[in-house]
């Protein structure tokens, strides 16, 4: 199971969108996007679906088109952006079937969950103190 770097790259994509946009309110493609995170535009372009319909981003069609923020970075956390990709619960047990034969199998879905909850309300938590202005200010000028 590969780590999800979904919300790196997604962070790293506003981020981009929003320096540009702070410094010549340009709309950025998603070409552009894709140069700076190191990655394919089509990995840009499928995020970016996420983060719109979360109303975080929109798109200018046409010639000088790209992507621009749709909300003011200072009122955008990062748990909005995860939120905007990951859909609750972050963590989630087991769905496999229950083996009624294993005492184990039997009871670890019960005992997890209340762990795997916290786990979730820290991360949202965490990532709700961090606002994309800050990420967007700590980028030296």
């Amino acid at each position: 199971m590969a780590a999800n770097k979904r919300f790196s790259v997604a962070v790293h994509t506003l981020a981009v969108v929003g320096y540009h946009q702070r410094k010549n309110s340009s709309p950025v493609t998603s070409e552009d996007i894709a140069k700076s995170v190191d990655t394919n535009p089509v990995v840009i372009r499928n995020l970016v679906r996420s983060l719109k319909a979360a109303g975080i981003i929109e798109s200018k069609e046409g010639k000088g088109g790209g992507l621009l923020l749709s909300k003011d970075p200072k009122s955008v956390t990062l748990g909005e952006i995860y939120h905007a990709l990951t859909p609750s619960p972050i963590l989630k047990e087991n769905d496999g079937s229950v083996q009624k034969a294993c005492q184990v199998s039997c009871h670890m879905k019960q005992i997890l969950k209340p762990f795997l909850q916290k786990a979730d309300q820290a991360v949202l938590e965490t990532l709700s103190h961090t606002t994309l202005e800050e990420v967007i200010q700590a980028i030296p000028k």
